[in-house]
């Protein structure tokens, strides 16, 4: 089953999304947090993800495996990375 992107992306998805085998990652704000959503091949699932103080906006994400995915963007005017580790996004020094 293809997915369907996110409502919330609009037109911007393709810059969002990272593709794997396994599933595809979805990324962007809601409200002045970090989004991230993930397609399981059936349903998107929104997952926590780091959101420090302030505006935050997630940009980009690319997929390198299950338990390795790089999404990028903006925290409160900084550069943001989160790394997916299998379980959980973790916000990394930038």
């Amino acid at each position: 089953m293809t997915p369907e992107y996110p409502r919330w992306l609009g037109r911007s998805a393709a810059g969002r999304c990272g593709f794997l085998v396994s599933g595809v990652w979805a990324v962007g704000y809601a409200g002045r947090k970090t989004l991230t959503e993930r397609w399981n091949g059936t349903a998107w699932t929104r997952v926590a993800s780091p959101s420090p103080p302030g505006a935050d906006d997630l940009a980009g994400v690319t997929a390198i495996s299950a338990r390795d995915a790089w999404a990028v963007g903006q925290g409160n005017g900084q550069t943001l990375i989160a790394a997916w580790n299998g379980s959980a996004w973790r916000k990394q020094a930038s």
